[in-house]
């Protein structure tokens, strides 16, 4: 086995008669004509569990809806946070069940399950008591968030060390940027957009103007190489705001490493799902 697994099967190859075996059963076989509608309320869960805790995320760090505490916005977004995660495990596991031959193989089904695990400890351990408490981290959150954080690191860890993982950690990237752009203000937030501006730019003259032709290595090198200093600056600004730079007003670090995060295990739940439909 592989340091990092590719995937489930390298990690249970005993289920993989049982795997196989469900492309034959009743059940499963019926559920792949449904499969359409299913993926429907998939993506639905995941629409309203992740728009609840963007915007309990945001409260918590001081944007967004700032005139309602955030234990108010969590009371009005509760029943949309908990039918988004029944919807998206539930129909999760039907759609699972339906082609589970083609998930047991998939590196990217691989890390958006840990990252599934790592959004339920976050969401419900660490979100929601902070919220309810109106930002304070209290002692048992705080031991989820350092066990959230550990599980949501494995998920990109493996993320990035598959194929495809430079598109999958862009959309985690993109989503950084932008909650940075809000939580910032004055001079970081420009130089946030100015950044941002400038590395794309320069990608599309480095790829498109310099390399040219996208099926060359050097090409894939340009790219990867614009990932990492375009993570290293994105996820930087967005460190020095929790620590403290350009903070909003009534948060403290800890809430808002909360907000980050939490929005941002969300990301990568999703990021994994595109990249299962891609591959």
């Amino acid at each position: 086995m592989a340091i990092i697994p590719d995937n489930f099967k390298q990690i249970i190859p005993s289920i993989e008669g049982w795997i196989e075996s469900l492309a034959t059963q009743p059940f499963p076989v019926a559920l792949q004509s449904w499969f359409a509608v299913i993926e429907v309320f998939h993506i639905l869960g995941l629409f309203c569990l992740a728009a609840a805790a963007i915007l309990v995320g945001l409260r918590l760090l001081g944007v967004g809806f700032v005139e309602a505490t955030p234990s108010s916005i969590y009371r009005n977004t509760r029943l949309w946070l908990h039918l988004g995660v029944v919807l998206a495990i539930v129909s999760g596991i039907l759609m699972g069940l339906s082609n589970a031959s083609k998930l047991y193989d998939n590196s990217a089904f691989l890390w958006k399950m840990i990252a599934l695990v790592a959004g339920v400890i976050f969401t419900y351990a660490v979100l929601v008591p902070t919220a309810k408490r109106e930002g304070e981290v209290s002692g048992g959150a705080r031991i989820g968030l350092i066990l959230g954080l550990l599980v949501w690191v494995l998920a990109l860890v493996v993320m990035i060390s598959k194929k495809g993982g430079n598109v999958a950690i862009f959309h985690v990237m993109f989503a950084c940027a932008l909650i940075s752009i809000f939580a910032l203000y004055g001079a970081l937030r420009w130089i946030m957009l100015i950044g941002l501006v400038v590395l794309v730019v320069g990608l599309q003259i480095a790829t498109h103007g310099v390399v040219g032709d996208p099926f060359t290595e050097t090409w894939m090198t340009v790219n990867k190489a614009w990932m990492w200093i375009a993570g290293v600056f994105v996820f930087g600004l967005a460190a020095l705001n929790i620590f403290g730079r350009s903070a909003r007003p009534g948060t403290t670090t800890l809430s808002r490493l909360v907000g980050y995060a939490a929005i941002l295990i969300w990301v990568t739940v999703g990021a994994g799902g595109r990249w299962i439909g891609l591959t």
